[in-house]
């Protein structure tokens, strides 16, 4: 049975799950049987992709849109996938051995720089009180708002004052959203980024069948995903380092990649997020996110922290 049919199963509150499937009612007529999940109502042809939608039976326009989402986007027929925000967590890395999370400007960077030195970071998706209480739970120093007096923050720079042991409540409304969501897949989670672009491709390759590497983008003003270039390119920095079959989406973050890393510099300061971090007087974040394979340190999540792995 194809891998991303596995996945249209329902559980009671409307989200995909993979099976079990048992045989039910007659055979396609041109390759096999049908199946039908446990949750009533929704079976298809797990060999005949040209039958599925006859053997829908989904009365929720919601769900059925689902299980459509599931077969058509999650790329499981490639080793290598490519995709953005939380839905690519929830459609492209479900299967997947690995999920890289790329976010560039700043979080992946951020806790890159920080693990190196051999920091603990812990992601947080609050930016209120229950990031405070969240911190003392992990027995950590919270990071402030970029700019705000406070020695650890969403921004690289500051990253530099993390030594051996230091513990860090990170929030983040990308990066750390998309970590804790792929974490609770229970696979392998990496942050990803220009400096450690190649250690990171490296243990993926060792580690993981199959990849799924994730760029978190930034938010527009009303909260939709904005797609950020840096990402696009970071994301292809890692891809390419990787072998194995490569999705259409995959390819294009190489090809973008391969179109910035000349003057690699000056496309992250003219991008928009660079441009809007250099107003602020962030310019060296932006230069340290752009530096190119100077990390050995692989940042793994585990147990709600990112620590350090080295390649």
């Amino acid at each position: 049975m194809n891998r991303c049919f596995e996945a249209l199963s329902l559980t009671d509150n409307g989200r995909l799950n993979p099976g079990p499937f048992i045989p039910q009612g007659p055979s396609c007529a041109v390759r096999g049987p049908v199946f039908q999940c446990k949750s009533p109502g929704l079976e298809f042809c797990a060999r005949c992709a040209r039958f599925i939608f006859a053997r829908i039976r989904v009365k929720s326009p919601i769900l059925r849109r689902h299980a459509e989402l599931q077969m058509f986007y999650c790329q499981s027929n490639f080793k290598i996938r490519f995709e953005w925000g939380l839905a690519g967590i929830q459609l492209v890395a479900k299967d997947a051995d690995v999920t890289v999370i790329v976010d560039t400007l700043s979080f992946s960077t951020c806790v890159d720089v920080a693990v190196a030195r051999g920091a603990s970071v812990f992601p947080c998706r609050w930016k209120d009180e229950r990031a405070a209480e969240f911190a003392m739970q992990c027995s950590a120093e919270l990071a402030v708002w970029r700019g705000q007096p406070g020695r650890f923050s969403l921004s690289p720079a500051t990253m530099l004052n993390a030594v051996e042991g230091t513990r860090i409540v990170l929030p983040s409304p990308n990066g750390s959203e998309l970590t804790l969501a792929a974490g609770s897949l229970g696979k392998t989670v990496i942050a990803g980024c220009l400096r450690n672009c190649r250690s990171v491709a490296e243990h993926v390759s060792a580690i993981g069948k199959s990849v799924a590497v994730i760029a978190c983008g930034e938010r527009w003003p009303d909260r939709t995903l904005r797609p950020a270039v840096e990402d696009l390119v970071a994301a292809g920095a890692i891809i390419s380092n990787l072998s194995g079959t490569t999705s259409p989406e995959a390819r294009t973050a190489i090809a973008a990649w391969e179109s910035a890393k000349n003057d690699l510099g000056a496309f992250l300061k003219a991008c928009a997020s660079g441009v809007e971090l250099i107003e602020r007087k962030f310019e060296n974040d932006v230069e340290m996110a752009g530096e190119v394979d100077v990390s050995t340190a692989i940042p793994i999540f585990h147990e709600r922290a990112y620590t350090r792995l080295m390649a």
